[in-house]
């Protein structure tokens, strides 16, 4: 992440289809703020990782995230679709 941003803890969504697919594991230390926008909240500064498992049948995922940077401007929800198979950014 670029230097005084963050990203929001529960911001961050998997889908595959309709379904939600649940990080089972997080590397990162989120630390507690108190936002402008929503309160007390848990975010990531540096870096941040999320470990998932995947059914064999899951090809494409959907993945998004929003974060803001510590001078209030915020970003627009960011949505990426990952090819599982090859990992690429479609």
């Amino acid at each position: 992440m670029k230097e005084n941003c963050f990203l929001y803890k529960d911001k961050f969504k998997f889908l595959s289809g309709s379904k939600i697919v649940e990080s089972q594991k997080i590397t990162g230390d989120p630390i507690g703020i108190n936002d402008i926008y929503f309160g007390e909240v848990d975010v990531f500064f540096d870096s941040v990782s999320k470990e998932i498992l995947v059914d064999d049948d899951i090809k494409i995922m959907q993945v998004s995230y929003q974060g803001c940077n510590e001078k209030g401007f915020c970003y627009p929800v960011i949505e990426k679709v990952i090819d599982i198979d090859d990992l690429s950014i479609l």
